[in-house]
């Protein structure tokens, strides 16, 4: 699986989110609207974005499995230290 075009853009740190980021699969899907928070132990976790329907969050994309949500994590998070969006 390769993961390109990697965009991520900072926001104000408030509970634990610092920013959001897109990036495109295979060079044929764009996915956008994922969320970055810091982990507690460190790293960055991966938010997929949800709907409201009703009373339930309808997710609109994420990963199928954990090794898929790691490899789309570990170059997320190359970028943002690319970019140093972790510094203070």
């Amino acid at each position: 699986m390769n993961i390109s075009n990697i965009e991520a853009i900072p926001v104000r740190h408030k509970g634990g989110l610092f920013g959001f980021c897109s990036f495109v699969i295979d060079d044929a899907y764009y996915l956008g609207g994922v969320a970055l928070y810091t982990r507690p132990t460190g790293g960055i976790r991966c938010v997929y974005p949800t709907r409201k329907v009703g009373e339930r969050d309808i997710p609109l994309h994420h990963p199928i499995d954990r090794t898929t949500g790691r490899m789309i994590e570990d170059a997320v998070s190359r970028k943002v230290t690319e970019l140093s969006l972790l510094e203070p």
